[in-house]
């Protein structure tokens, strides 16, 4: 592979060495330059029609400069993939005939400090996905990315137009400035929330009926620590495993957000209460949570060790049979409880839907979005609408010739193994996908109509239920598609309807949120009494939270 696998030290000395750019490599407008030198590149229509024709080829190889983020285990990639030789990249370049030159690499767990030693030094390649709106506003003043308002009106199909509009026009402003769409944001699809996942065989052992409500669920947890589930000689049973973060993300699990939307509360949210906007982790809603957990932590449902796990220790005990419940979202089957299937089968996992009230209105942000970018001067900027228009309308939806690519998808190939790591989907995709998947299976709904990526779900879980598969991909793709996603479409579940605050506000400092995470952790070990929350509260709009309370209020007077 061509990539140079760069630390974040090593590639800060190499700027400092070199003292300025640092890194060089050949652009392709030099490379285009030496082409026309040597009597090759004059077919200027083929370039120009390359240039505004969504999925027409260049003339000659274009090769892009890439900073590309690397997942772990190479990203679940097929043996003898890599990152610049795999279904995407091959399709890609068969179809469009382009190929990535990744020379920035880094984990995805680096990747935003190693982007921001890229945009200090401004020695950005010719494509890069950077990972929050700060980054991109530093890229926007400073000049050093395309506009890609025309890009995406020539280069952009009407499927992936429709993909963006499905999220309201707040989402594709989110990449603009001063009207100019400088950047191309990922699209934030509704995974849904967190499902309780338990131990059924645990379940059925001790002849426990399954819940109905989440206090039933921990009535479960309660019997699994009593009888010291999973829990070796000399060592404290776990109960209910739990990330000090307490509430996650969209791509993370192990959190209790369902405790909070218990009793309606949206804490680290902006939220609306008696008509005036406020910081969700300051009201009595949050309190009333915390107390619970709180009580649950003293029944010792709660893991007693929570404060002191890290985020790999968390997965740990779920794989190595530790512990026999977490939230998590439907996507668990594929991580971690793939690595759980091919280890232990008899080891059953099931997902239950408890929600039992709904939140209030909260507000979100595009701030911590992924978004692609292309490098100021790049000749060829449509280059990025047209990788997103095959990958994500084109394989999934008229091609005939992309099993390789949509295989990627049964296979658990992470994300990160695409040359774009973003995700592009109508905000319903994730169940309409299970929709239509059950409606094959049940015979009112045709196969072939099926799109590339509901096929190749579709098949895998064929093989799991009528094949007798013990493939650990089969089962996850049931087990996430159509088991547990399910859950959610038969509890009618709705994506709750977005509302947007202006993202140039509403950032909490880093002191605030430590002041936030040290006293909640504390009153739900018991360390400080629950009163404390009323301390908390005051602590913080003393150290700053009543400025930034104001300042939110100003800059949203119409909400």
């Amino acid at each position: 592979m061509k990539c140079k696998r760069i630390t974040i030290m090593i590639l800060f000395c190499s700027f400092v060495l070199s003292g300025c750019g640092g890194f060089s490599v050949q652009t392709t407008t030099e490379k285009s330059e030496n082409a026309e030198e040597s009597g090759e590149g004059q077919d200027t229509e083929k370039w120009q029609q390359a240039a505004s024709d969504t999925y027409s080829a260049y003339p000659e190889l274009v090769t892009y400069t890439l900073g590309q983020m690397s997942g772990a285990n190479n990203s679940n990639l097929p043996e003898g993939d890599t990152y610049e030789d795999n279904a995407y990249t091959r399709y890609l370049r068969k179809m469009l005939n382009i190929q990535n030159d990744n020379v920035y690499m880094e984990s995805e767990d680096r990747y935003d400090e190693f982007v921001n030693i890229l945009v200090k030094d401004q020695t950005l390649p010719d494509v890069l996905v950077v990972s929050d709106r700060e980054t991109l506003k530093e890229l926007v003043d400073n000049d050093l990315i395309e506009d890609l308002t025309e890009v995406y009106e020539n280069c952009t199909t009407s499927k992936i137009k429709e993909m963006f509009e499905s999220y309201g026009s707040d989402l594709l402003n989110a990449g603009r400035f001063d009207g100019k769409l400088m950047a191309i944001p990922e699209t934030v699809t509704d995974h849904g929330p967190n499902l309780m996942w338990l131990r059924k065989d645990w379940m059925d052992e001790l002849g426990l009926d399954e819940p109905e409500t989440l206090d039933d669920a921990f009535d479960i947890i309660d019997t699994f620590v009593e009888n010291r589930m999973g829990t070796p000689e000399g060592e404290e049973p776990v109960g209910l495993v739990c990330d000090t973060e307490l509430v996650g993300s969209t791509s993370s699990s192990y959190s209790v957000d369902p405790v909070f939307d218990k009793f309606q509360a949206s804490p680290q949210r902006w939220v609306k209460k008696n008509g005036e906007i406020i910081y969700g982790s300051v009201t009595q809603e949050t309190k009333n949570a915390l107390s619970y957990l709180h009580e649950l932590y003293e029944r010792g449902v709660l893991d007693q060790n929570f404060a002191l796990r890290a985020s790999n220790n968390l997965r740990d005990l779920v794989v190595n049979g530790r512990c026999g419940a977490f939230f998590g979202l439907w996507w668990t089957p594929n991580n971690p409880l793939m690595d759980v299937y091919e280890k232990d089968k008899t080891a059953d996992w099931e997902p239950y839907y408890l929600q039992e009230s709904e939140k209030g209105q909260a507000y979100a942000s595009f701030r911590d979005n992924k978004y692609v970018v292309v490098r100021k001067g790049y000749e060829h900027p449509e280059i990025v609408m047209k990788i997103i228009s095959v990958l994500f309308d084109y394989t999934r939806y008229e091609a005939d010739d992309a099993d390789e690519v949509n295989e990627y998808f049964a296979l658990n190939v992470d994300p990160t193994a695409r040359p774009l790591v973003i995700n592009v989907d109508y905000n319903e995709a994730t169940f309409q996908i299970t929709r239509d998947i059950r409606a094959v299976e049940e015979g009112t709904k045709k196969e072939e109509t099926l799109s590339a990526i509901e096929k190749s779900y579709y098949d895998a879980c064929e093989k799991f239920l009528h094949e007798n598969s013990d493939v650990a991909e089969d089962w996850a793709a049931y087990k996430s598609r159509v088991s547990a996603v399910g859950l959610l479409v038969d509890g009618h579940y709705q994506s709750p309807e977005m509302n947007y605050l202006d993202d140039t506000d509403g950032e909490i400092p880093k002191s605030l949120q430590k002041l936030e995470k040290d006293s909640f952790i504390q009153i739900i070990m018991g360390v400080k009494p629950v009163s404390y929350f009323d301390t908390f509260v005051k602590e913080w709009y003393e150290q700053g939270g009543e400025e930034l309370t104001e300042q939110i209020r100003r800059s949203n007077p119409g909400e």
